[in-house]
């Protein structure tokens, strides 16, 4: 794995553990949690396929997916097949995933938890407004790390 690799695997998986994930997961049904989870995984592993495809070639952003994948399968909540449904559907869906002409916010979180339902969750929509802020703030967060050219110097590594 190279460096860039590692760095937006990290950037990933830190993003899991943010407090604000962990307790909307903690909130959840037993049931929930895991498939909250997934679609969550899914909508991180997008935002940072967007990100770095403004920077890195099609073959480059393909081997990041793959090495971020490959770090969510060691997640105890990863599901196989599960997970690439939502994938799949979470692709479709946040594509298009546009403020309409009345809507002053936007909101991913119902996006992704619609598009994990789609296929074939049963995820309950959050009404705790600090994470559904949270999915917004993310967006620019993860695109704009994702799209930096070898992140890692910010942080010291030549």
């Amino acid at each position: 794995m190279n460096d860039t690799e590692s760095y937006l695997v990290q950037l990933a998986l830190s993003h899991l553990n943010h407090k604000l994930v962990v307790t909307e997961v903690n909130r959840r049904s037993e049931s929930d949690k895991d498939e909250f989870m997934i679609a969550y995984a899914c909508y991180v592993m997008w935002l940072i396929m967007i990100g770095a495809s403004q920077s890195y070639t099609p073959e480059q952003v393909e081997r990041f997916i793959r090495a971020i994948h490959s770090a969510f399968g060691k997640c105890d909540w990863y599901r196989g097949g599960l997970f690439e449904e939502v994938w799949d559907s979470i692709q479709t869906s946040l594509a298009e995933m546009k403020p309409g002409p009345q809507t002053g916010v936007l909101v991913p979180l119902v996006h992704v938890i619609e598009a994990a339902n789609r296929a074939g969750c049963h995820i309950q929509h959050t009404n705790d407004l600090p994470m559904m802020m949270h999915s917004s703030v993310v967006m620019g967060e993860l695109t704009k790390a994702a799209a930096s050219p070898r992140p890692w110097r910010r942080f010291g590594k030549v």
